[in-house]
């Protein structure tokens, strides 16, 4: 017994390859993670691997090992705004640490200042 498979044609797109689908799903997220890969590629460039971290108008001297997203939120990272090289910083472990921890604070660009007390 034969099965015709073109009922599915005929279904809502809940059943077919509407924007639910999880090919199509697969396929944005893929296009997304390779938007942000090449923001962190230029990123990696633009510092030559040295930590892009500057506080009171001295640059770290660290080497480079992560990047921090500047744009931050539920979702947000590697997204939209976010994955461009603008809106990241080439740090060294130490000072995305201190940033993620809250004692860096984010200023403009790749300037950053201590948390008051």
């Amino acid at each position: 017994m034969a099965i015709d498979y073109t009922v599915f044609d005929k279904l809502p797109s809940a059943f077919g390859k509407g924007r639910t689908h999880p090919m199509v799903i697969k396929e944005a997220r893929s296009e997304r993670a390779a938007v942000d890969r090449k923001g962190t590629e230029k990123v990696k460039q633009r510092s030559g691997g040295r930590c892009e971290v500057t506080v009171a108008g001295q640059r770290c001297k660290r080497t480079a090992r992560e990047t921090h997203h500047h744009l931050k939120g539920n979702g947000q990272r590697g997204r939209g705004e976010s994955a461009k090289a603008k809106h990241k910083t080439h740090a060294c472990d130490k000072c995305h640490r201190l940033i993620e921890d809250g004692l860096l604070i984010h200023v403009k660009g790749n300037h950053y200042r201590g948390r008051p007390k």
